[in-house]
């Protein structure tokens, strides 16, 4: 089983974003997405298709944070969530969205279903397009 400790639910990324050497798996980004992203580790991030998502990928790699998107190609966070506590892992879950009309009651309405897991959504601008 993981077993992660709670980290700062204030700042959307766990411990001010200094994550150092933990292991970050990354479910179904889009490119958009992990380009808008900041450096949030030393380690390279692990990358898995929804799909692949079960307990053993948590128990081989035993990320300290998992980032997805909000809603994404037939899955949306709730989704990855329930994966992620039937896998046992208790670590930080983040969910990444363009901005939204009302943050706080989406913020809410997650956490709401998540319960165990330290859960967030980081509102994030895709980088622009030059049009050349």
């Amino acid at each position: 089983m993981v077993n992660r400790r709670r980290g700062d639910e204030g700042s959307g990324f766990p411990m001010d974003g200094d994550l150092g050497d933990r292991r970050v798996l990354f479910v179904d980004l889009p490119v958009e997405l992990v380009a808008a992203l900041p450096a949030v580790t030393e380690t390279p991030p692990i990358e898995t298709p929804f799909s692949a998502l079960n307990i053993d990928l948590v128990a081989r790699h035993d990320p300290h944070l998992v980032i997805a998107p909000l809603v994404g190609p037939g899955f949306d966070i709730l989704d990855v969530a329930a994966q992620l506590l039937r896998s046992g892992f208790t670590g930080s879950l983040r969910a990444l969205t363009t901005p939204l009309p009302n943050l706080s009651a989406v913020r809410a309405e997650v956490r709401s279903h998540c319960a165990g897991l330290d859960v967030d959504i980081v509102v994030v601008s895709p980088p622009a397009t030059t049009g050349h």
